[in-house]
């Protein structure tokens, strides 16, 4: 069944394993964009409980797994050390799961997916087994998208799986109808290589004013043929399997007053219930911080700022091209010649091993290029300031 927060968000329960009693164990991605939407529904989760520490009575447990790699960004400390099996920020728990990939790396070859969806499977098991062992039996796994693995395992142990969809409901809706008897329309549509192109899905629309277009697609479907976008789309096919055979509760980081026409289509298809936007609201002093997963340079972020700062409203262009892409220098420098030939000062922002080949050329005239730390001036502060606002 779903409950209310208390601040109109949805959140799952489940009776089968056990009475009032619940553990949740949140699996994610280990990326910063699940990490973050993750860890503040495993607070939220808690607080369902009324409890504020996980050794207070609290009728609810929750746990966030992430991967080794990304559980050693988020506690150095504990790196290597014999506390790295779990640690606590007094109102949830915190596991590394391994997925193969204990170093960072990031499978490439379908041979390696595979690999690392064995590795997830087993270690997401041992969890399950020491949690039950312990006296913490987990009773509903929470995954966010693109584990491999965490499907055998709870039908291994027969617990529970919410899916914690992390993305608007529009792309949810999207990938349904993709795999289910519109694959062949959005293949023909993106083949156009036309991005005004229009898709006529059913349920779905810009509100009022038009149809969805080719370059309002995931663009993985777009361009469907890159090793990245193959490997992604077979495993959200398996998970649109799952979700078809055994109709887990489908947790959708959005609102009706955001997506209501998506969210209507999709309650045809799926468990639904909305729990978004997601987001860490300063009027929620419980709710934890952003977790950073590349170092921020507190000196960057106050030469940038101080520059955005001494320009006028609305006049700065704000590139970022995320945690994980990294861009060829060819690529790079098409990205800045357009931005110069916009004529507006810009923030390009980049990882610092964001280019897959050396560039030293770091300042370019009329705007900046951040590539000393990924992300060193958050977005989430970053973007209320006046020069970069719409």
């Amino acid at each position: 069944m779903a409950a209310d927060d208390g601040e109109g968000n949805h959140v799952v329960h489940d009776h089968k394993h056990g009475s009032s009693h619940h553990h949740f164990l949140v699996v994610s991605y280990g990326i910063q964009s699940h990490v973050n939407p993750g860890r503040v529904l495993t607070h939220r989760l808690v607080r369902l409980g009324g409890g504020v520490t996980n050794n207070n009575g609290s009728s609810i447990l929750a746990t966030l797994a992430v991967p080794v790699a990304t559980h050693r960004r988020m506690f150095p400390s504990l790196a290597g050390g014999a506390n790295e099996t779990t640690t606590t920020d007094g109102v949830i728990s915190y596991v590394p799961y391994s997925n193969g990939f204990d170093d960072g790396s990031t499978p490439k070859s379908p041979e390696e997916w595979d690999r690392s969806s064995r590795a997830t499977s087993r270690s997401l098991s041992a969890l399950l087994t020491r949690f039950a062992a312990g006296g913490r039996p987990v009773t509903c796994v929470v995954c966010t998208l693109m584990v491999p693995g965490v499907l055998d395992v709870v039908r291994e142990h027969g617990i529970p799986l919410a899916v914690y969809w992390i993305q608007p409901a529009t792309v949810l809706a999207t990938y349904y109808h993709y795999f289910h008897g519109y694959g062949e329309l959005i293949a023909t549509a993106a083949a156009a290589m036309d991005p005004t192109y229009e898709v006529s899905l059913p349920g779905l629309g810009l509100g009022r004013c038009r149809p969805l277009r080719v370059r309002d697609l995931p663009s993985y479907l777009v361009d469907s043929h890159t090793d990245d976008a193959e490997t992604t789309n077979k495993f959200l096919w398996e998970l649109y399997e799952y979700m078809d055979q055994w109709r887990p509760r489908v947790l959708v980081n959005t609102s009706y007053e955001l997506e209501a026409a998506a969210l209507t289509e999709m309650e045809r298809h799926l468990d639904i219930f909305p729990i978004g936007p997601v987001v860490r609201s300063s009027a929620v002093e419980d709710l934890p911080a952003r977790i950073h997963l590349f170092k921020h340079d507190d000196v960057d972020k106050k030469r940038y700022m101080d520059w955005l700062g001494a320009h006028r409203d609305k006049t700065v262009v704000y590139v970022s091209f995320g945690s994980i892409t990294k861009c060829t220098k060819l690529q790079m420098e098409e990205v800045v010649r357009g931005l110069r030939r916009c004529g507006r000062p810009y923030l390009l922002v980049v990882r610092k091993d964001g280019l897959e080949e050396e560039d030293d050329d770091c300042q370019h005239t009329g705007g900046r290029k951040l590539a000393g730390a990924f992300l060193a001036i958050d977005t989430v502060h970053l973007l209320p300031p006046d020069a970069v606002r719409s």
